[in-house]
């Protein structure tokens, strides 16, 4: 069975759980991935070679994901600076591509419900709130 991953123009924090999930954001698009089907914490030593250890775990990990039966798998996680500690990648179970700005609206929409919530917690019950005046302290 073939299974793809596609982009998808909505978004709603009433499924996130920062434990199991990864938000990445960028000026086009955002990523959301959850669980972890692969680590990868082979040392990026010679990362640029084909043929280096990083570059074998790397294909690997593709490699045992395309036969799974996932058309596009992605790796994600970070690199560090001292390519000889430890990389910290992971294949996740699951990811979507989403639209930038149907994010920003949802990121949006959530911290008005949070100062919504804050406001009733302090006995405060204004008809209207709005983002621009008002923070979460």
């Amino acid at each position: 069975m073939q299974r793809t991953q596609s982009e998808t123009l909505t978004f709603s924090f009433a499924s996130f759980s920062p434990k199991t999930e990864f938000i990445f954001t960028s000026e086009h698009r955002s990523l959301m991935a959850s669980g972890i089907n692969q680590t990868i914490i082979q040392p990026a030593i010679d990362g640029d070679d084909n043929n280096s250890l990083f570059q074998r775990a790397i294909q690997r990990a593709f490699l045992l994901e395309k036969q799974k039966g996932i058309n596009n798998p992605i790796i994600i996680g970070s690199i560090p600076f001292d390519v000889n500690q430890p990389s910290c990648l992971y294949v996740p179970t699951a990811f979507k591509f989403i639209d930038r700005h149907a994010f920003q609206h949802a990121t949006r929409l959530f911290h008005l419900h949070l100062l919504r919530l804050k406001c009733f917690q302090l006995g405060v019950f204004p008809m209207n709130i709005r983002l621009n005046r008002l923070s979460l302290k």
